[in-house]
């Protein structure tokens, strides 16, 4: 013990010598309380405390109750607190090796332990409170939670750990089994720690997470890393129990992995990945300069995420950058298909950047590329958003109306109010259908309210109000417009519409004009209207004009309507040109209507004249109609009536019998009955009649309808011979075949026509929905006709398909004549080309004959209302004149629609055979103009010809004609030859009143000449009035006729021709002659010349054939016998 208590004087003297100073020095303090030492207990004391302070840091240890016995501690409380105020330039780096090795030979026990760890410069905190810890032969035990506290900066996080079981084996100390847990999860964990690294895994599960607008579930997780000093890096997997967004969009069950990375000084982050099927979110969150980076893809965005009251519907990508330490944010989204309500955008952004370190401020900009160009951007701040908005070809659809919208403006929300001004433009504006043009205007909108003027080509409309009343009132204007909807048509429409409307009440004032057609129908209107709507109530009146008024053929030359609403109804009435009225009234509320009026007018070409009379209500229907039909001569009743009452329908047609001189039709009448959905056509037999004998007769079995749906069969007997059907589907179908036997047909009218025919034609017709086809044909068929010198033989073929006609007609007869017709036609234009060769022509009149061959090339045009007549002919053979014909009657108006285009020349001279004789003549004529008042010309050059006057043949010299329908004019020289001279006779003028030149050759005596022609023969007057022309030249010729008429009987002769004095006086000689007996005759002579010798009575009596004596007695008184032999003398 003595030694013992040296030693402990040596070790006090030591330290107050030595180490006292040092401690002093340096400012480090320690204390030690109830310090004993035994073999048995070893060293104890009750507490130990130690402080030791450096420029870098602080430490203070405090052990309370220690006991050390060798390879043995214990200690009821150890403390230690480490205070750094340097920044630590090297890491911790210690080897536990040793320590790991020195723990399976010693046994320590601490029954609570405390140990705080502070760094100044970080403002970092690690704060552990272990409860009882145990080392014994190499195993570790804990009898409770220890609890952990990191701070950073103002952050305070918390967590416990409690280990069930740790040993060490070897160089590494071994954690078998630990829980780690806080309020936000909770962990199982096992692993090791082998000199300066570690490696551990971990599973267990985070609580659910509450956020301001998310909501997560609970998230369990597999952990696994490894531990450095320097560096730690975590692998994590696992499954999210569930994602509330905003409570408007729920994922359940997602997958998550990723890492956790922690290097000394440099790193402190989190990486992973959040997954549900093809939703995901990758996130990259730096712990250490609290910046996340992510990205996401597949997110499913609609009107519910996004809180508001549209369709919306795509699915984003992106990336997301946020410092939540300068409290700044960055997105950018991407979406290939943004559905809008029926919109769908394209390649769709959207970018925004966010500082929200004080009052939240940024920018954003939005683009969709397709189908249409919106752009939004600008920037917002406490102040509001402030910005622009560029729309391009945006697809309008409101109600009816639709167009290609784009509009520029600006932008600015403020408290939630919204503010827009700026310019656009409508294209390809249509209502209804009706193309309105392109368009455009000026909107401006502040808040609720807005003003609206919008310009078109033709329209205009300018006005405003509230969007939150739904009110607008202006005006809508028209200046000229053309529209166009369905198959109706408005032309020129002007005037203005003022309009008034709200929630509850719509009104409508204006006054308009256009032109409107649809299809054939079409009229000028006028129309004013004063209308108004509240609620499901319509009142107001209407009132118009028409003008010009056509409908298919009929057209109207004016009319009038007027109508007003009134309690649930609407009155009505019109009126065009007295031929067609009526007048009505219709209720809005009950649906049934009622109108009466009369048709006084011409349809078709039938003239209609009878009442009509609908009622109805709803689905019920009476229909009737009363009155006189009349096409062209045939008259007939119309009554018709038609019945529908619930499912019932009847109507009816009464039959009737109509005439037109031989023609005649007999119908009986057709009757329908059934419901809607089915029921009976009767059609009764139709005859067509040709004086009391049957041409054909159309006989119709009982036919049925369906629905919209009908057919009918039946026969045709007669001279048309064949099968017809009719059915309707949607569209009218008929179709026919048989045979038209053509010998029938003239055995009835060949006595009228003039012409006969035999063969048959067959044919096949059809017709369904408008179109129309034809077939006919025949190859053998025969014609004749009083006007060809023989029959015709050939064939015939006509097909029509829809509105194209087409077709021909080959003729020929005795294998020379030929006619070739081919005719093709449309809805529009027909047309007959005609080619004839050597076609013998018969032509017989009372006043001429004609035989002639007819060759060349002709067309017949009709546009199914004027008719063109036109070709070039060649013409030879005889016509027989007896004499001209009178002046032609008024031809018929009609004919006005007749144009004519014809040439026609002799191929070789025509022989024209007159009265006096013939003429052979080259003939040139061209008629146009209509037929009503041609245009024609006729130019004659005549060849040659032999033509007798006063007992002479005269031999045609030269000579033409000119004949037009204005003048006609004669140029014609005839010659007969005497034994001593010609006698030239030289006709010129009218050809009805010419003017006569007699001449000789060679010259002779005019009076000789004059003798010689008149003396010696009779004259003969024929078409061409050569003594007339000869008379006409002389002013006495009224005188001698008188004398002349004061001493002829009923059979008396006249001869009448021109005389020269030997004076050189002219005159006209006067001979009136009667055959008494045949061999006694008498005669008168009278003549203008004053030789008494000149004017005579006298007379003659044959003896003989060529022996006669006579006597005469002149003015004179003086008298003359004379006895005349004829013989001839050969000399």
């Amino acid at each position: 013990m003595r030694l013992i208590g040296y030693l402990i004087l040596l070790v006090l003297a030591l330290y107050f010598i030595f180490l006292k100073p040092y401690l002093l020095a340096k400012r480090i303090q320690w204390e030690v309380e109830g310090l004993s030492f035994s073999l048995e207990r070893g060293l104890t004391f009750k507490s130990f405390l130690l402080y030791l302070p450096s420029g870098d840091f602080t430490l203070h240890l405090f052990i309370k109750e220690a006991n050390l016995l060798p390879w043995q501690f214990y200690a009821k409380e150890f403390s230690l607190i480490e205070v750094s105020k340097a920044v630590s330039e090297k890491p911790f780096d210690y080897d536990f090796t040793n320590l790991t090795r020195l723990a399976r030979r010693i046994n320590l026990r601490v029954d609570n332990l405390y140990i705080s760890t502070n760094s100044i410069p970080y403002s970092e905190s690690l704060t552990l409170f272990i409860p009882r810890t145990e080392i014994r032969s190499g195993n570790v035990f804990s009898q409770g939670w220890t609890k952990a506290y990191w701070m950073h900066s103002q952050d305070i996080h918390s967590l416990e750990v409690y280990l069930e079981k740790a040993h060490v084996e070897g160089d590494k100390f071994i954690v078998d089994r630990a829980k780690v847990k806080s309020h936000l999860y909770s962990f199982d964990l096992k692993g090791f720690w082998e000199g300066k690294r570690g490696s551990f895994k971990a599973w267990g599960r985070i609580e659910p997470v509450e956020g301001e607008s998310y909501s997560m579930g609970g998230i369990k997780l597999d952990l696994e890393g490894n531990v450095e000093y320097t560096r730690l890096k975590v692998a994590f997997s696992g499954r999210v129990e569930g994602l509330l967004v905003k409570n408007r969009r729920e994922y359940r069950d997602l997958g998550i992995e990723g890492e956790y990375l922690w290097s000394w000084r440099k790193e402190n982050a989190l990486k992973g990945r959040l997954w549900k099927a093809n939703t995901w979110l990758s996130f990259d969150y730096s712990l250490k300069d609290k910046t996340f980076e992510g990205s996401f893809g597949g997110i499913e965005l609609d009107g519910k995420l996004l809180n508001v009251k549209r369709n919306i519907f795509s699915v984003v990508g992106g990336s997301i950058r946020a410092n939540l330490e300068k409290k700044h944010l960055n997105l950018q989204a991407y979406a290939p298909i943004l559905r809008v309500d029926q919109h769908a955008l394209n390649n769709c952004t959207l970018k925004l950047d966010l500082d929200y370190s004080h009052t939240p401020k940024g920018s954003f900009d939005f683009l969709a590329l397709q189908p249409f160009y919106l752009s939004i951007g600008g920037s917002f701040s406490k102040g509001g958003v402030v910005g622009e908005v560029a729309l391009l070809d945006y697809p309008l659809q409101v109600e009816s109306l639709s167009s290609k919208l784009s509009y520029k403006g600006s932008l600015y929300i403020k408290d939630g109010r919204l503010f827009t001004e700026g310019d656009g433009r409508l294209l390809n504006l249509t209502y209804r259908d009706m193309g309105l043009g392109p368009a455009s205007y000026r909107l401006k909108l502040d808040g609720d309210s807005y003003s609206l003027d919008l310009k078109g080509e033709a329209f205009s409309l300018s006005g405003g109000g509230s969007l939150e009343e739904k009110s607008f009132s202006g005006r809508l204007s028209f200046m000229g417009m053309d529209l166009s909807y369905k198959d109706l048509l408005v032309k020129s429409l002007n005037g203005h519409m003022d309009i008034r409307a709200d929630k509850n009440s719509l009104k409508l004032v204006g006054n308009l004009s256009t032109f409107l057609s649809r299809d054939r129908l079409s009229s000028h209107v006028l129309l004013s209207l004063d209308m108004t709507k509240k609620g499901e109530e319509v009142f107001g009146s209407f009132e118009g004009g028409l003008k010009d008024v056509r409908a298919f053929d009929l057209v109207y030359e004016k009319g009038s309507f007027s109508g007003k609403v009134q309690k649930e109804r609407v009155y009505f009435s019109f009126d065009l040109d007295q031929r067609l009225r009526g007048g009505g009234q219709y209720s809005l509320k009950e649906g049934s209507y009622s109108l009466t009026g009369s048709v006084k007018d011409t349809i078709m070409g039938l003239f209609v004249d009878g009442g009509y009379s609908i009622r109805g209500v709803k689905e019920d229907l009476e229909a009737s109609f009363g009155g006189e039909g009349r096409y062209r001569d045939f008259s007939f009743p119309i009554k018709a009536s038609l019945s529908l009452r619930g499912n019932r329908l009847k109507a009816s047609l009464e039959g009737f019998t109509t005439k037109d001189g031989l023609i005649s039709i007999r119908s009986g009448g057709a009757e329908v009955y059934g419901d809607k959905d089915g029921g009976i056509l009767e059609i009764k037999p139709i005859g067509l009649f040709i004086g009391q004998d049957l041409l054909s007769k159309l006989e119709f079995e009982k036919g049925t309808y369906r629905g919209k749906s009908l057919s009918i069969k039946g026969k045709i007997s007669g001279v048309v011979e064949g099968n017809v059907g009719v059915s309707y589907h949607n569209t009218l179908s008929l179709t026919s075949a048989g045979t038209v036997d053509l010998t029938k047909l003239f055995s009835l009218v060949k006595s009228r026509i003039l012409a006969d025919g035999e063969g048959r034609v067959s044919y096949s017709l059809s017709y369904h929905g408008g179109s129309l086809s034809l077939f006919a044909e025949s190859n053998k068929l025969i014609l004749r006709s009083r006007y060809v010198a023989l029959p015709l033989e050939g064939g015939l073929r006509v097909s029509l398909k829809e509105d194209r006609l087409s077709g021909s007609l080959s003729l020929r007869g005795n294998n020379r004549a030929f006619v070739l017709a081919n005719f093709t036609g449309d809805g529009k234009l027909a047309r007959v080309n005609l080619d004839l060769s050597d076609l013998p022509v018969l032509l017989r009149e009372q006043s001429m004959r004609a035989s002639l061959l007819l060759s060349g090339k002709g067309n017949l045009i009709w546009d199914y209302k004027n008719l063109s007549i036109g070709g070039r002919f060649y013409t030879s053979g005889f016509v027989n004149l007896q004499k001209l014909t009178a002046k032609r009657q008024s031809p018929p108006e009609w004919y006005k629609r007749i144009r004519l285009d014809i040439n026609v020349a002799s191929s070789e001279p025509l022989r024209i055979n007159l009265p006096e004789g013939f003429l052979y003549t080259d003939l040139l004529a061209t008629i146009k103009g209509d037929l009503y008042e041609p245009e024609y010309r006729i130019n004659a050059h005549f060849k040659g010809g032999n033509l007798n006057y006063f007992g002479k043949n005269f031999y045609v010299r030269r000579g033409e004609a000119t004949f037009t329908n204005k003048e006609s004019h004669l140029d014609l020289t005839v010659l007969t030859p005497t034994p001593d001279y010609s006698i030239i006779i030289d006709i010129k003028g009218n050809p009805q009143y010419p003017k006569a030149i007699v001449r000789s050759e060679p010259p002779r005596d005019i009076r000789e000449v004059l003798t010689t022609l008149v003396l010696g023969g009779k004259e003969t007057e024929g078409l061409i009035p050569v003594a007339d022309a000869l008379i006409s030249q002389v002013p006495q010729l009224s005188q001698i006729v008188k004398g002349a008429q004061s001493i002829t009987g009923l059979d008396v002769k006249l001869q009448i021709s021109p005389t020269v004095s030997p004076t050189g006086e002219v005159g006209i000689n006067a001979t009136i002659s009667k055959d008494i007996t045949e061999k006694i005759s008498v005669e008168h002579k009278q003549s203008t010349l004053k030789n008494p010798k000149e004017t005579y009575t006298g007379g003659e009596v044959k003896l003989t054939p060529n022996t006669s004596i006579g006597g005469r007695i002149y003015s004179d008184r003086s008298q003359e016998y004379r006895v005349r032999i004829r013989k001839k003398f050969d000399f």
